[in-house]
């Protein structure tokens, strides 16, 4: 049998030499840092260890840092949109109807919605403006025969001035042959009964005509105003008429049609009503918690398409429905485009506005303490503060005492603590 030899692994082996002093002593070094960074986390972690009261876990920790700021009280509520104006129209008598338009369609102010037929009252209408028209002809007739009485008036007058006048001649002829003597003075004396018969008769007959004149013009008032109380009933029914066209009030968009075509009307039945565009406000419901904190006035904001748009509160309900206050917001600028009815919009309204204010984050600790203290943080330690709170919204506190501006709270729940005055933050 042949000898059999088994090879080691010496051939494989590489030297690399021995390792530097320098590196050692490099790696002795840093071994010692981390030994001593290792003891001091170690100590402190021992020492919260000890001196706390309690324990808390980090993934139920919450934390944010007190700020100097403005702070808002704000209440946040969804509303919907609503037209600032829009009427409803309604029947002004009864008919059948024609319908010139449908829901949706664009009109403009005085554009014709739809019509009433009414032949009684169209009928009545005509009655009443022939009627005025016999008045006015009357009041002329009756004016041209005044006219002509006062003529011939005028003329009998006339006539008895110049009789008059021929028989004073006359007298003055007879008084100077009467003082000659040529004639009797009797007729002397017939004369001058005949000269003032004539004065008497001529000043009697002005005064007659005077007041012929006053009364035929009481006669043409009356008449007047007869025609005038004729032409009031004529415009009243002209309007009616005129109201059996049904216009659009605005510049706007036909809402609800409540009746069909050719359908027969009732007076004052809603027939339909037309939005206008050009105004807007947002209906909001308010819980009534609030309801004391509200005035007209009050800023707010308007959120639409991820843009805020400034408002204003115009319109508070004076009652509360089903634990809700009604009120109504108003763009304070020009509302944006895109708007329509019923759309749901969340609105911010800002109570109270204060500025350079301790605050920090809402959280769950202003529950669990009332709002009398809350636990400030500090490396791993956090410890129970007495505190004192202010206002509250809907994201921010108003802190009125006792932390400073940068120190950290822990915002989470911690009811669980409640009687540990230090707690150790630990996994």
């Amino acid at each position: 049998m042949a000898d059999t030899k088994i090879e080691g692994t010496g051939g494989q082996d590489v030297y690399v030499g021995s390792q530097s002093n320098r590196s050692r002593n490099l790696t002795f070094a840093a071994t010692g840092i981390v030994a001593v960074l290792l003891m001091g986390a170690a100590g402190s972690y021992l020492y919260g260890f000890f001196v706390a009261d309690d324990f808390f876990e980090t993934s139920k920790v919450r934390t944010a840092t007190v700020e100097r700021g403005d702070f808002e009280r704000a209440i946040s509520v969804e509303g919907s949109v609503v037209a600032t104006f829009n009427p409803m129209l309604y029947a002004q008598d009864t008919g059948v109807i024609t319908l010139h338009v449908e829901e949706g369609h664009s009109v403009k102010e005085g554009a014709a919605l739809a019509t009433i037929d009414n032949p009684e009252l169209t009928s009545e209408l005509k009655r009443q403006e022939s009627a005025l028209e016999l008045l006015k002809v009357e009041l002329d007739t009756l004016k041209n025969q005044l006219a002509q009485q006062d003529l011939e008036a005028e003329q009998s007058l006339t006539l008895l001035k110049i009789n008059l006048g021929a028989e004073r001649r006359e007298l003055d002829r007879m008084s100077k042959i009467v003082q000659q003597g040529s004639i009797a003075l009797n007729d002397y004396e017939k004369i001058k009964d005949r000269v003032h018969a004539l004065e008497v008769q001529v000043e009697n007959t002005t005064e007659q005509n005077k007041l012929t004149r006053e009364n035929r013009a009481y006669e043409i008032r009356t008449k007047e105003l007869t025609i005038e109380q004729q032409a009031l009933l004529v415009n009243d029914l002209q309007r009616q008429v005129n109201l059996l066209e049904m216009v659009s009030p605005v510049d706007g968009v036909v809402g609800d049609i409540q009746v069909n075509k050719r359908d027969t009307v009732a007076r004052n039945q809603a027939i339909m009503n037309v939005v206008d565009l050009s105004s807007y406000q947002v209906e909001v419901l308010i819980p009534e918690t609030y309801a004391e904190s509200l005035k007209v006035g009050l800023p707010a904001r308007i959120t639409y398409r991820n843009s805020e748009h400034g408002g204003s509160l115009v319109s508070i309900s004076p009652e509360v429905q089903q634990g809700s206050v009604t009120a109504r917001v108003e763009f304070t600028e020009n509302a944006p485009t895109g708007l329509r009815q019923n759309l749901r919009l969340n609105n911010k309204i800002i109570l109270e506005a204060k500025e350079n204010t301790l605050k920090i984050k809402r959280g769950p600790f202003v529950e669990a303490h009332a709002g009398r203290g809350a636990y400030v943080l500090t490396g791993d330690l956090a410890e129970y503060r007495r505190i004192r709170l202010g206002a509250l919204s809907i994201t921010e506190v108003e802190i009125l005492s006792g932390v400073s501006e940068n120190e950290t709270l822990i915002i989470s729940d911690t009811a669980e603590l409640m009687g540990s005055q230090t707690v150790l933050i630990t996994n």
